[in-house]
């Protein structure tokens, strides 16, 4: 049975079981969504005041869209890339590098494996030391025809779309868009690290983009959900908790410390 958290009295305990679970752990993966950098300052895709309220999804997010109309979702790229440039990571990012430095010197062969939708890079930032990305990175461009890699900022946007300096190709940003098939090599080390975890946490998502979400209904493991709403998946969750995700991983930090005393 799931234990569902809102404003409940005995957080204590609930906090202190989901320590357990993860000083129990010895692979333990995090799987994380929009809503990981929403404290950040970066707005979801999905809210009333998400991203795709102001862009129509089919319009600015598909593949077929770009190719169609490429120098239009450009400018959706910039409007996107212009509200992220001057963003950090938040106290959640630095949550999940403290507990895992803390696994890592409770028991130095565990494994603890960030899987991202995210294309912001915050999770590196802040110091996680083992990310997986599945929908890309977002401050990179990167070449339709020779495949070349460039830092968004070096790629002149005067004029768009950008062409790529070696090759004249066309250059997209370098995450996926709807449409576009997920990184083959970071799929298949997202459901690797998912099937072979003892603890899984998932943190600021709706588990309503396919395939990325698929990935974590293969855990055999113990599940915890933080999110801010409800998903339709909370009943495949031993622990669901309605709150900020700065806020749980705290609690979760402390009640970890308190028990590894």
């Amino acid at each position: 049975m799931s234990i569902i958290m809102d404003s409940i009295t005995d957080q204590n305990q609930i906090f202190d079981k989901i320590a357990q679970w993860s000083n129990n752990a010895q692979n333990i993966v995090v799987f994380t969504g929009a809503g990981m950098s929403t404290e950040s300052g970066i707005p979801d895709f999905r809210s009333p005041e998400g991203i795709w309220s102001k862009y129509n999804p089919m319009k600015y997010g598909t593949i077929e869209a770009f190719l169609s109309n490429s120098k239009k979702v450009w400018k959706f790229f910039l409007d996107l890339y212009k509200m992220s440039k001057d963003t950090r990571p938040n106290l959640g990012h630095q949550v999940l590098v403290k507990l895992e430095r803390m696994k890592h010197k409770q028991n130095p062969n565990a494994s603890f494996i960030v899987v991202t939708q995210n294309i912001d890079r915050f999770h590196q930032e802040a110091g996680s030391s083992n990310v997986i990305e599945l929908h890309g990175n977002g401050k990179e461009v990167i070449c339709l025809s020779c495949k070349r890699i460039y830092p968004f900022d070096s790629i002149d946007t005067r004029s768009l779309p950008p062409i790529c300096p070696h090759c004249s190709g066309l250059l997209k940003v370098n995450a996926i868009l709807f449409g576009e098939s997920l990184p083959l090599k970071a799929f298949q080390l997202a459901k690797q690290a998912v099937r072979n975890s003892d603890f899984l946490l998932v943190l600021g998502t709706s588990l309503e983009v396919y395939p990325a979400s698929s990935v974590i209904f293969s855990a055999q493991s113990k599940k915890v959900i933080v999110n801010l709403t409800n998903t339709a998946y909370d009943h495949e969750f031993d622990a669901v908790i309605h709150t900020r995700i700065s806020e749980a991983l705290e609690k979760v930090l402390l009640a970890v410390e308190r028990l590894s005393i």
